[in-house]
């Protein structure tokens, strides 16, 4: 799980592999420690067969889910975090 900057780090680096993002998935990390998926920021659905634009989609979409978070987290206190999916070939 990363927190939104080291994520789009991430998908910059793989994609730089040219190594494609299946999918990435939206976790929140409550103030004790305790983690969960997040109901309000699921992650992607069906992101491109590309590597270039699939890496587009998921920052696009991690974008929209970061600023919503940022707007009115799901949860008090709580911390949006990312799990990023990469194909295997």
């Amino acid at each position: 799980m990363l927190g939104y900057e080291d994520a789009l780090l991430a998908v910059d680096h793989i994609a730089g592999t040219g190594r494609r993002i299946e999918a990435w998935e939206g976790w929140v990390q409550m103030p004790e420690g305790a983690r969960t998926h997040s109901l309000a920021h699921p992650g992607s659905f069906a992101l491109p067969m590309q590597p270039g634009p699939a890496a587009d989609a998921a920052r696009r979409t991690m974008a929209e889910a970061h600023a919503a978070w940022e707007h009115a987290p799901e949860y008090p206190k709580a911390s949006l975090f990312f799990s990023l999916v990469i194909a295997s070939s």
